[in-house]
Order: C-alpha cells, then structure tokens, then sequence
C-alpha cells in the first residue's frame, strides 16, 4: 500500500491485474474475518472476465455453477464502471450480489482491489449488510 502511496499511478496496484494466487489470499481472510459468525463460509474459484474479477462465497453446501460467464461481461460492466456525463469523473462499483446461500463480489481486475486491506474492508460492509437482513 506505501508504493500505491508513493508511486500513484505507477504502483503494482493498479498496473497489475489480480491473479489467482492473489484471491485465495483475498478469499483466505475475508472468510477469516466473517468466520467467527459465519463458520461455514467458504470460496469458489474466481471467474475472470475481461477487466473484471468475479469471486464467489457460499454458506453451507456448494452451489451449482455460476451464471457468470463470458456473456453477462457487458452487462456487469455497465454496473461496475459509469461514466458519468462528467468529463473527468469515473465511477467504479463494486458489486456485493446476494442470492440464497450466494455471495458474489464483483469488481475490477487491478491488484488494488483483491488485496487484504480491501478483504478487511469487504467483509466489514458484508457483515452489515447481512446484520441489517436479519442473518
């Protein structure tokens, strides 16, 4: 995170994409995090899109396959980044998709969002979002 600091946007952080290695460390402690209350949470495989990283959560029994494939790319996309009718502002979302025993984060690619210091933070803000519906 310093480099990030120091080098803006010369750092890793945001040069870098995030590759697998790197989102079983992210996925590692987030469960970490959310596991005290959560003791069966567990990870799938993340799907890599172009530009994006989708990482999928379950609680309890494995879910069937994922509908994020190649097709619904664009359509994530629009959701992820908008640009706005400002010249020089760009929104980026990230995406928290909540179904039945699911959890899908859905952000960009680069390193700086799949790093521990973001784990903290999402599971942080998962964690309330889950408080406020009742689990």
């Amino acid at each position: 995170m310093t480099k990030y600091v120091r080098l803006g946007q010369n750092s890793d952080l945001l040069k870098k994409a995030a590759r697998k290695d790197d989102l079983r460390k992210y996925s590692r402690l987030f469960i970490r995090m959310l596991g005290s209350v959560y003791d069966n949470l567990r990870a799938s495989d993340p799907v890599f899109l172009n530009g994006l990283t989708c990482q999928q959560f379950y609680f309890g029994e494995r879910p069937g396959p994922s509908w994020i494939d190649n097709q619904s790319e664009d359509e994530l996309r629009k959701l992820i980044y908008t640009d706005d009718k400002h010249e020089y502002l760009r929104t980026i979302r990230v995406l928290r998709l909540y179904s039945e025993n699911v959890l899908l984060l859905i952000k960009p690619d680069r390193l700086r969002y799949w790093i521990g210091s973001t784990a903290i933070r999402d599971a942080d803000e998962t964690l309330m979002h889950l408080h406020r519906q009742g689990y």
